[in-house]
């Protein structure tokens, strides 16, 4: 649902949220809430922390990436056996896990030793991989082949993954 969101628009939005630059084409309500989801990214830490702990057994990851990263990185994990909780897409990633110690463990194994991508989308639904008009015709092979090249980015999901525990 919806329509995805390149990397660099993710970067950006971190960039500003970062800056202390006032953009004089903006209106004075614009400004005002500017300056307060800049005030929340600093005591929130959500710009400068890629892991943050929500409570219990409950994390999120602020990858800073688009649309396709986030959702092979979402698979990716639940792939090593991660519970992705939520997804704010392309936004964030709410997992469950004992503690941050096996985050890091589970996410470090990933990047260390990535699945291929076969693996990846093997557990994925059939009605999930048919996105296209005449989809529900193709073998299911041919289905999870595209829906790979397609819907996924491994290479930047594991830098990114890896990223996140460096």
């Amino acid at each position: 649902g919806g329509a995805a969101i390149h990397t660099h628009i993710l970067q950006r939005i971190r960039r500003v949220l970062d800056e202390n630059t006032e953009y004089s084409y903006l209106q004075p309500r614009a400004i005002e809430r500017l300056h307060l989801a800049r005030q929340l990214a600093r005591t929130s830490h959500i710009t400068d922390q890629s892991i943050l702990a929500l409570g219990g057994s409950q994390f999120m990851l602020l990858p800073w990436q688009g649309t396709k990263v986030i959702h092979t990185m979402s698979l990716l994990l639940e792939w090593s056996g991660i519970r992705v909780r939520g997804v704010g897409q392309p936004y964030y990633l709410e997992v469950e896990v004992s503690n941050l110690l096996v985050l890091r463990e589970h996410i470090a194994n990933l990047v260390n030793n990535p699945p291929p991508v076969e693996l990846v989308v093997e557990h994925i639904p059939l009605r999930e991989l048919q996105l296209n008009k005449y989809d529900r015709f193709l073998p299911e092979n041919l289905l999870r082949s595209a829906y790979a090249i397609d819907r996924l980015d491994i290479i930047n999901a594991i830098a990114s993954l890896k990223g996140l525990i460096q």
